[in-house]
């Protein structure tokens, strides 16, 4: 008897950051980008990974009928046109790069994945660019606290942690339990959220940290960079919040 092949991982986008880096062939090489640690994070979970570079609309909804989950990963500012708002004044925010391709291509795989019902897990940008794809605003920069301090270097916002508190009844809680430590990363967040969308988490001065769908559609998207949580330590929690995506993207398939 013939044993029976082993079902497909489950296949899942991850949108990409597109950068201009020195390379060996310029100082400022054109490049889609994406830290290694994304995938890596969702292949451990047991789920074949496929980069999305820009798309138009048509695209984006081919791509969503391919697909078994999305990942929207973190990246720069999206434009304040979108919601309202104005280009950022601030020094973190002037120093940003805004991409109006990447701001269309996850704006309309957020509207398709909506309504394919497709799962998807947003990552910082990726909590952003979908409250403002369904209709919502950003705090432009929020304010300085103990939770969300600025001015750190590199090194120093990859380790900071602030603690964050889970609603009970959440699909995130499921996975992390009523509080979780984390990192803090970005200078905006959620203000006014779109409908069918309800805040889940929030750090102690009231930032938005993580967002889900009220509506039965697999959607949640967190504020901090569980992929860079790399500490021994930090292994189990980032892997549950990465795998049991994972086990909803597969039993969806």
């Amino acid at each position: 008897m013939s044993t029976p092949a082993a079902a497909p991982k489950p296949l899942i986008g991850m949108t990409v950051w597109r950068r201009e880096l020195p390379t060996y062939f310029s100082e400022r090489t054109d490049l889609y980008t994406l830290g290694a640690e994304y995938v890596q994070s969702i292949t451990d979970a047991g789920a074949d990974v496929v980069l999305l570079p820009e798309l138009d609309e048509h695209g984006a909804a081919r791509v969503v009928g391919m697909l078994d989950g999305l990942v929207l990963s973190g990246g720069g500012d999206v434009h304040p046109e979108l919601y309202g708002g104005k280009p950022s004044t601030t020094e973190l925010g002037a120093t940003e790069q805004y991409d109006r391709g990447r701001d269309a291509t996850e704006r309309a795989l957020v509207l398709e994945a909506r309504r394919a019902g497709l799962p998807v897990f947003g990552i910082c940008r990726g909590l952003q660019i979908s409250v403002v794809a369904l209709g919502g605003t950003l705090i432009d920069d929020i304010d300085v606290t103990d939770p969300h301090p600025k001015g750190q270097s590199g090194d120093e916002l990859v380790g900071y942690r602030h603690p964050v508190r889970i609603a009970a009844d959440s699909t995130l809680a499921s996975s992390l339990g009523e509080q979780a430590i984390v990192n803090s990363i970005h200078h905006q967040a959620a203000a006014e959220l779109p409908d069918g969308i309800r805040a889940v988490a929030h750090a102690e001065d009231g930032v938005i940290e993580a967002v889900e769908a009220t509506d039965g559609w697999d959607f949640l998207a967190v504020q901090w960079h569980p992929e860079k949580m790399r500490d021994d330590s930090e292994h189990d929690a980032r892997q549950r919040l990465f795998g049991d995506f994972v086990a909803r993207v597969r039993q969806r398939a």
